[in-house]
């Protein structure tokens, strides 16, 4: 009975954006609403931009720098507009650039992780 009355409490969840986190609270509070900080979303985005060897590039090319900050204003946009929005990121990713299929991981891991 106490737990129905905290799930009653809880219609949102802040979570770190730990996918096992968001999972779990979703498991034992079933569909709430679970929001997070753009703070941790662009940690997030920094981490995989340095896992996939981007950060010299960042640093020091426009189209790369780019293609970072525009992944860094998805979560900015209207819930319906993301998932358009990603796609046109990747799909401004030239396709001459030698850091291409480093920049599309790290549109992967956008879609797979945040989307």
């Amino acid at each position: 009975m106490v737990f129905r009355k905290v799930q009653g409490l809880v219609p949102d969840f802040f979570p770190s954006f730990e996918k096992a986190s968001v999972s779990a609270f979703r498991e034992v509070f079933g569909d709430v609403n679970v929001s997070g900080y753009w703070f941790s979303y662009g940690q997030a985005i920094v981490k995989c931009m340095q896992k996939v060897g981007l950060k010299e590039a960042y640093v020091q090319e426009e189209s790369v720098k780019k293609v970072v900050q525009c992944s860094f204003g998805l979560p900015l946009l209207p819930v319906d507009d993301i998932s358009a929005a990603l796609e046109d990121v990747r799909l401004a990713i030239p396709s001459d650039s030698p850091h291409a299929e480093k920049l599309q991981q790290l549109a992967r891991y956008v879609k797979r992780q945040w989307l």
